[in-house]
């Protein structure tokens, strides 16, 4: 029983040595690439931090209707997923293994419609808890890439920054991202 318990925290702190790229495509669909880092802050990693207990969950994905081409590779000791889904609305559910086990509890949404692509956060009120007292300490990359201009931009998630007129990034740590009040959006217009 007790394995079931941790595997939970074991996902949720290894899987931010990671850069989650994320291209976006005109028609909505996704491609996704997790990418495993071999240094953070000056620090030279000898193997993934998240490992194959980390990255052969994203395996259970494989299998679903929405995601097509998918691949896990492990080189010199680091991994790398990549796979397409055929509607970014359902990102929240193929972004983590965690969330995909438990469909509609993510706490952020995406939809692409109407030449804007939105995203949704709902900030969890109470404090760091057992998985993320040490969240702080766990960095989060996300890159989002759009095969069209943003014409506007507007965020009211400090953390996420438009980097070019094609990308957007989110670069924080797990307790940025987690605790607050409130909903956020940010809105992407094409």
């Amino acid at each position: 029983m007790k394995k079931y318990i941790y595997l939970p925290l074991i996902l949720i702190l290894n899987s931010c040595f990671c850069t989650y790229d994320i291209t976006i495509n005109n028609d909505g669909s996704a491609h996704i690439e997790i990418n495993d880092w071999e240094s953070h802050d000056g620090e030279q990693y000898e193997q993934s931090v998240g490992g194959e207990d980390f990255y052969s969950e994203y395996d259970a994905f494989k299998n679903s209707e929405v995601v097509s081409n998918y691949e896990r590779i492990e080189e010199n000791g680091f991994y790398k997923v990549t796979y397409d889904i055929n509607n970014v609305d359902s990102l929240e559910n193929y972004l983590f293994p965690l969330n995909s086990m438990e469909s509609g509890t993510a706490p952020t949404s995406f939809k692409y419609e109407n030449e804007q692509f939105i995203i949704t956060h709902v900030f969890e009120e109470d404090g760091p808890n057992d998985a993320t007292m040490y969240g702080e300490f766990i960095p989060l990359r996300v890159i989002f890439r759009f095969k069209k201009d943003i014409v506007s931009f507007s965020s009211e998630l400090d953390f996420v920054k438009q980097i070019n007129k094609r990308e957007l990034e989110i670069n924080t740590d797990l307790n940025t991202i987690s605790y607050g009040k409130g909903t956020k959006k940010v809105i992407v217009s094409f």
